[in-house]
């Protein structure tokens, strides 16, 4: 082999193995994103209810409403400014990144950095007050955002010197004064089933709604990930039959046969080897997510039934609060599925070089 070949091999081998990883890498952010899903209810829930199931249920889940329009203000500065509010119970992490904090506390925020600067002049406001409907709220960190959007962390009872109107008339019930949810989002275990959770936990505890997932994007990120592994123990396959149907078409000594049986044996340890690799990659990978089977072969219109649900599905994902983190999860899917075709094609290009 000339070294002109054993550089070309080295190139597609380094592309192969640099690409997959990568993919593997923007698959993660896809995968963790596949697991949680957003439920718009039906019915309400109150403050009191929220946090009862927060305390009762394992799985990671927040309720939360956004109010648009509210008015922050610092008294210091003499600033305020129009954002987006986010009232949530539980953790606030499933639906803005860097907002987790809140989960521990009884009363807070976290804003963008954009609406930190306009109000405090400096995005280092740890500890600053800001102020919403006449009550104070600690601010504990910020986060980047496209849009203007303060999360909050509102508890029982006032702070001295709040007021008792609250911070939102839309958002409290109209006798009891409570924050209402409009809005679930829940996090599943590890390796289940993402919308299964969410109709189980809705039916456990008494709520109903509609159901939004990322679950199809994940499916197909996991998948494609195991094309290449695939395409290699194809190639290895093939090498070993064409090794061994050349050993027996030789007319070799015995002698000589019985010093290739090393050779033999290692190419189907290899093979074996390849094969239970591929066999645990496929358990913890392949996903055909249920609502992608038709109930009978002969339904027809189920596909252009199930493509317009999914479009409905992923508009109801990104036009709510939670819509830029599953845009960025969009963004590792395309990336994911390059950086595959890239590694699938070097691959490609290796066996054939290789031959």
């Amino acid at each position: 082999m000339g070294t002109g070949k054993k550089i070309g091999i080295g190139i597609r081998l380094t592309v192969m193995v640099v690409c997959y990883f990568l993919a593997v890498h923007y698959s993660e952010n896809v995968q963790d994103a596949a697991r949680i899903v957003v439920v718009s209810l039906s019915d309400s829930a109150t403050d009191e209810k929220a946090e009862s199931i927060c305390e009762e249920e394992e799985l990671s889940l927040c309720f939360w409403n956004e109010q648009k329009d509210m008015r922050f203000s610092c008294r210091e500065t003499g600033k305020s400014v129009q954002a987006s509010g986010l009232l949530t119970k539980g953790n606030p992490e499933l639906i803005v990144r860097g907002s987790g904090i809140l989960t521990w506390l009884e009363r807070g925020c976290v804003m963008d950095t954009v609406t930190a600067q306009e109000l405090f002049g400096t995005r280092q406001v740890n500890g600053q007050i800001v102020w919403c409907g006449g009550k104070a709220f600690t601010v504990y960190g910020t986060f980047e955002s496209l849009d203007r959007t303060v999360v909050l962390r509102d508890g029982a009872g006032s702070a001295a010197g709040d007021s008792a109107e609250g911070i939102s008339g839309a958002a409290r019930g109209t006798s009891s004064g409570e924050t209402l949810y409009d809005h679930l989002s829940l996090r599943a275990s590890q390796g289940a089933s993402a919308k299964t959770d969410a109709e189980q936990l809705l039916m456990r505890c008494g709520l109903a709604g509609d159901i939004a997932d990322f679950t199809f994007p994940g499916a197909v990120c996991g998948d494609l990930l195991l094309v290449l592994p695939a395409l290699l123990a194809l190639g290895l396959t093939k090498g070993l039959w064409a090794y061994l149907r050349e050993e027996r078409q030789e007319k070799s000594g015995t002698a000589k046969k019985k010093k290739q049986v090393p050779g033999i044996f290692a190419c189907i340890v290899m093979a074996s080897v390849v094969a239970a690799g591929l066999f645990f990659m496929l358990r913890d990978h392949l996903q055909i997510p249920a609502d992608m089977i038709p109930t009978r072969w002969s339904d027809f219109s189920f596909w252009a039934q199930w493509w317009m649900g999914q479009k409905a599905n992923l508009l109801r994902l990104l036009g709510g609060a939670q819509g830029e983190m599953q845009l960025e999860a969009l963004w590792s899917f395309g990336r994911s599925v390059i950086c595959d075709i890239l590694a699938v094609g070097a691959g490609i290009s290796l066996l054939h070089v290789g031959r």
